[in-house]
């Protein structure tokens, strides 16, 4: 949360500003970048509605995308106009607040994945996912609020998510990272959710308050003090500067269709804003009267922590650099973090994952081409352990796959290749046909996309079956492609993770590899 009304620049500290309001002050949507809007608190994360008793949205049907939900929290001290601001996950955009979404300070929103959500919900906001889903995967996912200018807040969930219940803070708002499971939270008496309410499932006192209008009408009363009181900026050369604060008018922007002439009293700000020219400074009286700050020259004297800059002579870590050379993986690892798809793998291999029952017939193949678009994966997991179709999931909805693979060379496996496989609940920003059952009635599903969004994945066949029957085909090819660093260390694990828990896996060792090099990995499973 950021601090009252302060600017993150540190010139000028507004000692008083007031917005006549019965529930407070009013924040617009889009001002968080300037510093000025409290951060929201992502409160409650269910994605694992129960199959009989999972009827978190009210309307008396349980079904396991419209009773997801988020909770979001605004702790305040404003009303939080949160108007065009996003819910994405680890895919896509999801949710995208309407014209008109306020939050009271101290009180939140709750956004379900759909259906008819009925009941009072602690008079909260209640709102459904604009996209029509909100796809949250049961084994992993991650929930970010963004304002368009960059991230409000965010939350990463891990197999703790697939619980049949949700995820909470543990107290409320404040409780501290991770979430709890909802049973085990205090208070909770046992329920499997709280959406809009406490987890003991009493009302915040905050969201009993009137509702705010957000016209621009309402938040024309804004006032600033002429009590602002200028900082000094000490350059290291220790010369003392008094500068200006043009940045105050982010202030004037909060009162948008505001006539109101106490806004012009503030233009003396204003009128400081030549900084080239000190000399409108001299004329700016009140930041005159206010050179005593300047006098305090022995602030000057605080130099010292500028010569504390030999920390920086501590950069001999950087000679500690060769270990990451000396590790592909680790050089590997930008072409990870770019994707969403980072989030679809756990940080480290899943226990418990399907293998094959004979051995050297999964494979992995790696091609890093000099041109991009013949950059291609394929991996084959053959003659599997008996896997059911009820083991897939449902990715004809919401549980999407993604290929990870792990370099177990060292102590503690790294991740250093992730590809998804969206859903069809996502699908409809690839434009692509994505996951369908092989043939009407049929058990098998494949998933086709042409133009392999968003990491190249362009096929997929998952086959259930009894021991030795089972088995998985993935493809990807293309500019999407982030082939890691080649040669691989070895040995390396390869899993297809799903976001319902569903986990199949190859292991690759020095014994069935057939080339490794700085073109292409080819190698069959111990």
């Amino acid at each position: 949360m950021h601090d009252d009304w302060k600017m993150k620049a540190g010139v000028f500290i507004l000692a008083a500003a007031t917005v006549a309001l019965a529930s407070g002050p009013m924040l617009p949507a889009g001002t968080a970048g300037a510093g000025l809007v409290p951060a929201v608190v992502v409160n409650e994360i269910h994605a694992d509605p129960d199959a009989t008793a999972g009827d978190a949205n009210g309307d008396g049907t349980v079904q396991s995308a419209a009773d997801e939900f988020v909770e979001i929290v605004n702790p305040g001290p404003a009303v939080l106009d949160v108007s065009g601001w996003t819910v994405v996950d680890a895919i896509s955009t999801r949710h995208v607040f309407p014209p008109g979404s306020l939050l009271l300070a101290g009180c939140g929103v709750v956004v379900f994945g759909g259906g008819n959500p009925t009941g009072s919900f602690g008079s909260m906001l209640v709102q459904t996912a604009s996209s029509g889903s909100l796809g949250l995967n049961n084994g992993g996912d991650t929930v970010v609020v963004n304002d368009g200018a960059g991230v409000i807040a965010s939350y990463a969930y891990g197999s703790e998510g697939g619980g049949n219940q949700s995820l909470t803070r543990d107290p409320d708002i404040v409780g501290a990272n991770p979430l709890v499971r909802h049973q085990i939270a205090t208070g909770s008496g046992g329920a499997r959710f709280s959406p809009g309410t406490r987890v003991d499932g009493s009302a915040l006192a905050a969201c009993a308050g009137p509702v705010p209008t957000g016209t621009p009408a309402a938040m024309a009363t804004a006032t600033v003090a002429a009590t602002a009181t200028p900082t000094v900026q000490i350059t290291p050369t220790g010369t003392a500067t008094v500068v200006p604060s043009a940045t105050t008018t982010p202030v004037a922007t909060a009162t948008p269709v505001a006539t109101a002439t106490p806004v012009a009293t503030a233009t003396p700000v204003a009128t400081v804003t030549p900084v080239a020219t000190a000399t409108p400074v001299a004329t700016a009286t009140p930041v005159a009267t206010a050179t005593p700050v300047a006098t305090a020259t022995p602030v000057a004297t605080a130099t010292p922590v500028v010569t504390a800059t030999p920390v920086a002579t501590a950069t001999p870590v950087a000679t500690a650099t060769p270990v990451v050379t000396a590790t592909p993986v680790v050089t590997a690892t930008p072409t990870v973090e770019p994707t969403a798809s980072m989030a679809l793998c756990l940080a480290t291999p899943r226990p418990e994952c399907l293998t094959s029952i004979r051995t050297g017939r999964s494979m992995l193949v790696l091609q890093d081409h000099a041109v991009d678009r013949r950059d291609r994966i394929v991996w084959k997991w053959r003659k599997g352990m008996a896997t059911s179709v009820v083991d897939f999931g449902d990715p004809l909805a919401s549980d999407d796959y993604a290929l990870c693979v792990y370099d177990e060379s060292i102590s503690t496996p790294r991740l250093v290749l992730a590809a998804a496989v969206p859903a069809n609940d996502a699908c409809a920003d690839t434009g692509n046909d994505c996951w369908a059952r092989a043939r009407a009635g049929a058990r098998v599903l494949r998933y086709k996309s042409a133009r392999g969004v968003p990491d190249g994945v362009t096929r997929v066949v998952l086959k259930p079956g009894d021991d030795g029957v089972a088995r998985i085909t993935l493809q990807a090819r293309g500019a999407h492609v982030e082939v890691p660093e080649l040669p691989l260390a070895l040995p390396l694990r390869v899993q297809l993770q799903g976001g319902h828990g569903g986990c199949w896996e190859s292991r690759h060792t020095t014994v069935g590899v057939r080339r490794n090099d700085v073109q292409i990995f080819r190698g069959h499973a111990e």
